[in-house]
């Protein structure tokens, strides 16, 4: 069983589709255009926010937090508002956990010395928003989650602005169902956030972030730490990002990477493109694609460069002036002794650029 199969059963077993949405998803699988299956899927739950992002501008570093707000209220278009409430935490929290079906969330620093909790609840019942959630702090984690966990995932939406008073925590737990993240000014030692329908955004923060969706992407922008992200139909895109690593999969998404410090680079795609550009340091790329195009711009990066390019179509710049190939596999460097930075660029059906 493939992993598109596996992660359609999963969902269903956790209640996060219908047996309908299973059955139409798995059907579309075994077509003949089942390569499609996955756009299918990203407009039965919602439209992504991705193409909000897109709007702001083709860089990352363009996005407009504000502007992602408010068209997410698309998610309560069928609700009203029925509940707005304000708490504060005067406890001492190190770890957050929050953990509501349809949920958006944003985090951000306050010049105040407590944790301040913003809920909006939109519901059908207007009378059923003041009992819709609990929220408390347990040895030192504040916890988020539905009062009845056997409430409908479609009778709400939940909007939260969790702000935070210190500069770093420790550990921060997202999952939701349709639903953002969004993180700026505050550090975390490992932010997770598993979510079906949704965008990761995270900015101006020291953190180690692990991201799951089905439809959603991920963008990093002015982050230090490790990134990995796992998605089905969305992108990665890394602005100003320092650390030891990146490891993404997706099946229909690309990777825009633009002015990284990151010892590896690990990417894989199915459907999808990737572009690197304005390389500061590293030491390892290893990038596959299938239908997608890989373009890496070296221009600026001056250390030795090792590259292995497997692609019926490759463009190689002058700068790569030792070359060979066998079966295909073409082997060029920059300069002679021990690379610096190794790439390794593979598409069984796209082209390759190295520059």
């Amino acid at each position: 069983m493939n992993e598109e199969k596996k992660l359609i059963l999963k969902m269903l077993q956790e209640g996060k589709i219908s047996v309908d949405e299973a059955e139409n998803l798995l059907n579309a699988l075994g077509n003949e255009k089942g390569d499609n299956f996955i756009n299918q899927f990203a407009n039965k739950l919602s439209a992504s926010i991705e193409k909000v992002i897109s709007k702001a501008g083709e860089f990352v570093g363009n996005i407009d937090f504000d502007e992602i707000i408010d068209n997410s209220k698309k998610f309560a278009a069928n609700f009203s508002l029925s509940f707005e409430d304000e708490k504060e935490f005067e406890q001492d929290v190190e770890d957050i956990e929050i953990d509501i079906p349809n949920a958006d969330v944003k985090v951000e620093k306050t010049q105040k010395n407590k944790i301040i909790l913003n809920e909006k609840i939109y519901i059908k019942d207007k009378f059923a928003g003041s009992n819709l959630l609990e929220s408390k702090v347990e040895d030192g984690k504040l916890i988020i989650k539905l009062k009845d966990e056997e409430t409908s995932k479609d009778d709400f939406n939940v909007k939260l602005k969790i702000s935070l008073p210190k500069n770093s925590y420790n550990d921060f737990s997202f999952e939701t169902v349709n639903g953002y993240f969004m993180l700026k000014d505050v550090d975390f030692n490992n932010i997770n956030v598993n979510t079906v329908n949704g965008e990761v955004v995270v900015e101006n923060t020291t953190s180690n972030i692990k991201t799951e969706s089905v439809n959603g992407g991920m963008v990093a922008k002015n982050v230090n730490g490790n990134i990995e992200s796992k998605t089905v139909n969305g992108s990665i895109k890394l602005f100003s990002v320092v650390g030891g690593y990146l490891k993404g999969e997706c099946t229909n998404g690309r990777l825009k990477a633009d002015s990284i410090n990151l010892d590896q680079v690990i990417f894989n795609t199915q459907n999808g493109i990737v572009n690197i550009e304005n390389i500061k340091d590293a030491s390892e790329f290893d990038i596959q694609t299938g239908t997608g195009s890989i373009k890496i711009d070296t221009t600026g990066f001056d250390k030795v460069i090792n590259a292995s390019v497997d692609s019926n179509s490759c463009t190689i710049s002058e700068k790569f002036k030792n070359r060979s190939e066998n079966n295909g596999i073409y082997e060029v460097s920059n300069n002679s002794g021990e690379a610096d930075l190794v790439i390794k660029a593979k598409s069984s059906q796209g082209s390759v650029s190295i520059k």
